[in-house]
């Protein structure tokens, strides 16, 4: 692919290898993906992830944990619930 002034452009794919969660990708299903996106030709390299962020408090590591937010993105009764009890899975870690 060129872009606008006759250069090529890379095209990467983001893979992740492995969701850690039940119902969510695999390694043996990850490795499929990336031999169909090789047989293809069209992706010039993979990054790739692992995990979870609703279940790896990595995402958390900046402070204090967005509860509210968090909350925010559900309808009423869920929203209730989560600001009354989020602080207890959604943990704060120190910067």
């Amino acid at each position: 692919m060129r872009d606008a002034v006759g250069g090529q452009l890379a095209i990467i794919a983001k893979l992740n290898v492995d969701d850690g969660v039940p119902g969510g990708f695999w390694l043996d299903e990850s490795i499929q993906v990336a031999r169909w996106l090789e047989a293809d030709g069209n992706v010039d390299a993979l990054e790739l992830t692992a995990g979870s962020s609703l279940l790896n408090p990595m995402y958390l590591f900046t402070g204090d944990a967005p509860v509210r937010e968090f909350a925010a993105q559900f309808p009423a009764p869920i929203r209730m619930a989560i600001q009354l009890t989020g602080n207890r899975f959604l943990r704060s870690y120190p910067y």
